[in-house]
Order: structure tokens, then sequence, then C-alpha cells
């Protein structure tokens, strides 16, 4: 019998959000608990992953997100991080919505940016028990055919730090890849 799997989708965006929201860590623990209780069998956190002008990520602060992590699996919910790849702080400038800023970063910049990464996070999220982790929103030209070597090397790197299920959100199939691999 297979089990279907009901996540409910939270914007954490990232810790200065959390921040100016002013939740506590009871408050948001209340919140998965109400999401729980209606019967969702996951959280989907909405992470940003915010870039530079040059195309380096911005290091992250995710402590409180690994809390929220380490209590969805005390409650024996599956867990996904969804990344959304960002300009700036600005949580809703996705990435190749607005053409191709991987070109303006540098192609190579870019992934090696996605590698460091990967080799930092993906161990921690491997850590606290993260089910799934979607490589983000691709969209535009961020997904196009001239990118797919390295997109295929980016995700054989990021499988080396996250053993857990990869996926990613696209628009439209990434040309070369074939549905479902």
């Amino acid at each position: 019998m297979t089990q279907i799997k009901s996540y409910a989708t939270v914007g954490f965006f990232d810790q200065s959000f959390i921040n100016a929201q002013g939740w506590s860590i009871a408050t948001m623990k209340a919140g998965i608990d109400k999401l729980q209780a209606l019967g969702f069998t996951g959280i989907d956190f909405d992470v940003s992953v915010n870039f530079t002008e040059n195309g380096e990520i911005k290091t992250p602060n995710y402590s409180v997100l690994i809390q929220l992590l380490e209590y969805c699996k005390e409650k024996n919910l599956d867990t996904a991080i969804h990344l959304q790849w960002v300009r700036g702080n600005d949580n809703g400038a996705y990435l190749g919505s607005y053409g191709n800023e991987i070109s303006r970063f540098g192609t190579d910049n870019f992934f090696k940016s996605l590698k460091n990464y990967f080799s930092d996070f993906g161990k921690i999220f491997q850590t606290v028990g993260v089910d799934v982790l979607f490589l983000g929103g691709l969209g535009g030209q961020i997904a196009g055919s001239d990118l797919f070597s390295y997109w295929k090397d980016f995700i054989t790197e990021a499988k080396q730090h996250f053993k857990g299920d990869l996926t990613y959100q696209a628009y439209s199939p990434m040309k070369g890849l074939p549905l479902g691999d």
C-alpha cells in the first residue's frame, strides 16, 4: 500500500524575516502542531538563498530552521526544504524570473556558489533528517539546455552531501533531462 503524503508549505524565507515577524519558537511550533492536526504528514519549508551582486551566496543563519526541522521529526512529520534562489534580500526576486542573471554572475561562479552552499548545508539538512530537498524553482534560461551539463555536475556534487530525495520545480522540463529523472 502506498502512503499518500501531504505537505503544508511554510514560508520560512530566512532568519531576518522570522526576526522581523517577532515569532517565537513556541508560536512556530504551535503552528506546526495545528498543521499536523489538520492532517498534513509533512512540512515544506520555503527557504530563500540570497545571492549577492557578484553571484556569491550570503551565509544564511538557519538556527531557528534547524530547531523547527528537529521538532517536526519529534512529531513524526516528514520535512522538505524548498530552496528559492533570490537576488539580494528580496524574497520575491527569483533568479530566472527577470532574464538570465546567471550570465551576469558568470556561469562558473554561480555553480561554484551552489556547490559551496551544498557542501555546507546539504550535510546539515542530511543530519537533521530532511526527507526532500527541492533545488528551487528553475525558470527561464536557468533551466535551459545550454546549462544542462552544469546542472548535472552540480546535482552529482549535491548528492554527495545530501542523501535524501533531490528534486526541482520548473515551469517546463529541463531540456536534456528525461521526465522523472
